[in-house]
């Protein structure tokens, strides 16, 4: 039982689970298609809004950067928009994808593979 007030019946985790929880036995894995999905769609969202608030600025700097990024991207063209996003996901998908795979052969390598899932 707890000493605590509203906290009646419920013992805390036994220790060994607690060091798992808080310092696992196994290393964390990255799944990397997940993450570079992840990531792609992340990168997307946040260019989709660097590219409307330079569009709505205004911002001709700005927009010939995404030029200099995305084949195909043509300032004041409404496809280049639609452009934009792909190409932020592909680079934040690849970029997400080596990431996961480089961390999990480095974490296999350090840890050898006797903590394999």
């Amino acid at each position: 039982m707890s000493h605590l007030p509203g906290n009646q019946g419920h013992d805390p985790p036994a220790i060994h689970a607690q060091q798992e929880m808080f310092a696992p036995a196994q290393p964390f894995r990255f799944y990397p298609l997940d993450f570079g999905l992840a990531l792609g769609v992340a990168a997307a969202v946040f260019m989709l809004l660097a590219m409307l608030v330079s569009m709505a600025g205004d911002n001709a700097e700005g927009l010939r950067f995404f030029q200099t990024l995305f084949p195909g991207f043509t300032p004041g063209q409404k496809l280049s928009i639609v452009i934009g996003l792909v190409w932020s996901f592909v680079y934040g998908g690849i970029i997400g994808f080596a990431t996961g795979v480089l961390y999990n052969w480095r974490v296999n390598r350090n840890f050898g593979s006797e903590h394999q899932h």
